[in-house]
């Protein structure tokens, strides 16, 4: 389904708001009425709350071309929302690259 929809969206938007997105999961509810998709774009921010609007405005044409193009039996209404984890993971990361590196003198100092 995230390749599929992927796919409706690069071949059948053409608004800016959504250039630079990713679909960074895709979960469906148990009665397969609903599926939450998750956007991130590079950019974040402003540009990323742009971008699920843009999308949830076409969820109408993206769930009708996902019913096309697959055999599923129900379709579950789509709803983007915006997904803040790679941002956040690019965070840690540059928190983790600040921690100083380990020293042998560090042993000395906790000695004293």
């Amino acid at each position: 389904m995230l390749r599929t929809i992927s796919e409706i969206i690069s071949a059948e938007l053409a608004d800016p708001r959504i250039e630079g997105h990713s679909i960074t999961g895709v979960k469906v509810s148990p009665d397969l009425a609903h599926a939450e998709i998750g956007i991130s774009t590079l950019a974040g921010g402003e540009r990323t709350q742009e971008c699920v609007a843009a999308l949830n405005h076409a969820s109408g044409l993206i769930w009708s071309r996902l019913r096309e193009e697959t055999d599923l039996r129900i379709v579950p209404r789509l709803r983007f929302h915006e997904d803040h984890g790679l941002q956040y993971a690019a965070e840690v990361e540059k928190l983790l690259n600040e921690i100083p590196e380990y020293r042998d003198d560090y042993s000395s100092l906790e000695e004293e």
